[in-house]
């Protein structure tokens, strides 16, 4: 389940997130949300390739997708805040970088955004337009900071998150910032975790795990819809329970040698990795 991470680094985050301890700014929060989803991918979901975007009127790529999650760490606290940040060019870069590592629809990928604040009203427009067009395949998912009043103009972020069947979770500064990794947490609990069930062949069949769950951005009765910061467990709780039969075999000459790669010939609408559920 690639990922790319887009972080705001607007100006604005040099505010302090509680007027009562001016030392913690909002880039601190943030920078504390996403080490603590890193370290959650690390512990439970570590070949989950990560690429990091910082995100101003321009987009800078830190970190190439990476399985190296201290690479990841140290980039992540070597950020310089620069000017306003527009939200849609680190969405179109986002899926720039999706699409041409793996495949225009990406399936089972995911861009994690990360923002101060609404979009501001010069914006809307290209939202709701960026939005329509967003690969259906890549689940987006939105966490927006900011105070009351500064979040009360979020339904471009539900628009779109609710489109691609992903999560908006608003996290209100002062009240609300020590929940905010909390936030991370439910995100990584619900999302990058394992489908499990069943292999079967005739009358074999045997446990196994799939990456990634093939359900990821499917309507499955409103779950798209949910708060991720509610309800998480420290632990996964991978979804699944039921069967995945083999109806078949490809030949080999279905497929062809490219690059160094064995490459398809037919149409493929997913791509999953099968490992031995060995609990």
């Amino acid at each position: 389940m690639p990922t790319v991470v887009v972080l705001d680094i607007s100006a604005s985050l040099l505010r302090p997130a509680d007027p009562s301890d001016p030392e913690t700014t909002r880039q601190d929060v943030a920078q504390r949300g996403v080490l603590h989803l890193l370290q959650w991918l690390e512990r439970w979901q570590k070949m989950e390739p990560i690429c990091l975007v910082t995100m101003s009127s321009t987009c800078r790529i830190l970190v190439p997708f990476e399985t190296d999650h201290k690479a990841l760490r140290t980039a992540l606290y070597d950020i310089a805040l620069e000017d306003t940040a527009s939200v849609t060019t680190g969405l179109n870069t986002a899926i720039s970088l999706l699409q041409e590592q793996f495949g225009t629809d990406a399936p089972g990928c995911q861009v994690v955004l990360v923002v101060d604040g609404a979009p501001c009203f010069t914006q809307l427009e290209q939202l709701e337009k960026l939005t329509s067009m967003l690969p259906r395949a890549v689940v987006f998912h939105i966490i927006a900071m900011g105070t009351e009043s500064e979040l009360q103009h979020c339904d471009p972020y539900k628009a779109l998150t609710a489109r691609s069947k992903g999560s908006f979770t608003n996290v209100r500064v002062p009240q609300d910032a020590g929940a905010y990794k909390g936030a991370f947490a439910g995100l990584a609990a619900r999302f990058y975790q394992p489908w499990r069930g069943n292999l079967v062949c005739g009358h074999l069949q045997t446990p196994v795990m799939l990456y990634p769950d093939p359900n990821l951005g499917l309507d499955l009765g409103g779950m798209g819809a949910q708060d991720p910061s509610v309800g998480h467990s420290a632990e996964p709780e991978a979804a699944g329970g039921g069967v995945l039969a083999i109806r078949g075999f490809v030949s080999n000459e279905m497929f062809v040698l490219g690059s160094g790669q064995i490459l398809p010939q037919t149409p493929v609408l997913r791509r999953h990795v099968v490992l031995p559920d060995m609990r």
